[in-house]
């Protein structure tokens, strides 16, 4: 991980003389408060400053930057403009002649109107959670939030934000936009924050209120691809107990996800590369939202196609598969048969079409259940039953039921993938049928009704078939 902080800036005021108010005041009379402003210039500098990043990364302000500056014991947020951009920028504005003397300084970027400060605890700031076009190699400079304090007139700006970095490599020709998701909701990653500035340590940051998203590169909804490159982000700086998930969407409406679950703290001033997109092919072979259980899909223990009360960001479609076996207390594997052997399933998935995929991948909902569903090659049984390949990203020992066990959620929708190698196949050009077997424990064992808490109800979605 590579870190730099993005805003170092030297800041000194200058002041022009002003005139006091002409007539007798008495000696022990206290002199009102000054309305007349007096103009003032931040100079400001730094290797590495703000707004945009040129090829090394290095990083200059641009003409009409603006910055808030508050003057202790004031509440007024004072803006100040650059002339002209640069590695080095004078910034004019004009303030008070007692807010301009104060003997300490809390500065704010960008200038945010309606920002307020109490204290030195500055309010009101916010970051965005759209996509907005980012061009490649830089940021938004209006998300990437930097804070300073002094008792000097040199102010010294520290990071808020965190950036996270993604690779849109030059194969992939027809992005249309990118999307960073926290995989647990309760993560705010932009939003309405109050920021507390620190002279010798990284800002405080208390988010008020905000989303688990960011756009990236692209626009929603463009017919214009998105150019290869480096693509920056700014996000807020806050601890992410599931991990994250990048969602890609191209010009003909396919979707790539890239899944990391492991829980990390994004820290001000940093660096996350998020990695490399690659564009998967995926065959959707069920989606349930058209609210109907397809053909193929046989029922052994109840299933239907029930409303989803488990909405996470994983799994956020209408409509899931129910598979309820809870009036049965004896101990029952409960598989979901899908039959392609038919001329339906033929027809809706073709050998031509099923050759050019190697891996099946499926959305589970266990809540509280100790079982994980295994896939079963062809009705086969024996050594084509196997547990899955990954669990939420994780390569997982399935032999080892401790190995894995451990990497599944119970309070989010798991993503279990399946490999055809690991039914010593290359692809699925072969699969005519193959069960889902929804109630088998961690050791493999069908599980009863009496066993821990489960209570063997099993929700499934997105079906789907992929390429990777």
């Amino acid at each position: 991980m590579k870190k730099f902080l993005f805003y170092f800036a030297s800041i000194s005021v200058i002041m022009c003389s002003c005139s006091k108010m002409a007539g007798n005041i008495p000696a022990d009379a206290e002199e009102p408060a000054s309305t007349e402003l007096v103009d003032v210039t931040f100079t400001a500098s730094s290797d590495l400053t703000k707004v945009y990043m040129d090829a090394s990364r290095n990083v200059y302000f641009a003409e009409n930057d603006k910055i808030s500056v508050f003057a202790e014991g004031s509440t007024t947020n004072y803006e100040f403009t650059t002339t002209s951009g640069g590695d080095v920028a004078t910034f004019t504005g004009s303030m008070t002649p007692e807010d301009a003397a104060a003997s300490t300084f809390y500065a704010l970027y960008p200038y945010t109107e309606g920002a307020e400060i109490s204290g030195d605890v500055i309010s009101g700031v916010k970051i965005g959670s759209g996509t907005d076009g980012t061009a490649v190699g830089r940021f938004n400079s209006k998300k990437a939030v930097s804070v300073a304090v002094s008792d000097t007139k040199d102010l010294h700006f520290k990071n808020v934000c965190a950036l996270l970095k993604v690779v849109v490599p030059a194969d992939v020709t027809d992005l249309s936009n990118v999307v960073v998701f926290a995989n647990d909701s309760d993560n705010k990653i932009t939003g309405t924050f109050n920021v507390t500035p620190h002279a010798d340590a990284a800002p405080t940051v208390e988010v008020t209120s905000g989303s688990n998203q960011i756009g990236f590169a692209g626009s929603s909804g463009s017919s214009v691809a998105a150019a290869a490159g480096e693509y920056y982000m700014p996000v807020l700086p806050v601890s992410l107990t599931k991990g994250l998930n990048v969602k890609a969407t191209y010009l003909d409406n396919s979707v790539s996800r890239g899944f990391n679950g492991a829980a990390m703290a994004l820290v001000s001033g940093s660096v996350y590369n998020l990695g490399t997109l690659k564009k998967t092919s995926e065959y959707i072979y069920a989606n349930l939202e058209n609210n109907s259980v397809p053909a193929e899909i046989g029922e052994d223990v109840p299933r239907s196609v029930v409303e989803n009360t488990f909405k996470t960001v994983t799994n956020n479609s209408e409509y899931v598969l129910k598979v309820d076996a809870s009036g049965n207390s004896a101990a029952i594997s409960g598989p979901v048969r899908i039959d392609l052997s038919g001329d339906s399933g033929k027809i809706k998935f073709p050998y031509a079409v099923r050759d050019k995929f190697d891996t099946f991948k499926v959305k589970a909902y266990l809540g509280d259940n100790i079982y994980c569903p295994r896939f079963d090659f062809n009705f086969s049984g024996g050594s084509m039953l196997q547990r899955p390949y990954s669990i939420n990203g994780y390569v997982v020992d399935g032999s080892d039921s401790s190995s894995w066990s451990s990497h599944v959620l119970k309070d989010d929708w798991n993503i279990l993938e399946w490999k055809a190698d690991q039914f010593s196949k290359s692809h699925f050009s072969s699969l005519d049928k193959f069960f889902i077997r929804a109630f088998l424990d961690f050791d493999g064992n069908n599980c009863a009704i009496v066993e821990g808490s489960s209570n063997h109800i099993l929700y499934l979605d997105d079906f789907i078939f992929v390429l990777k």
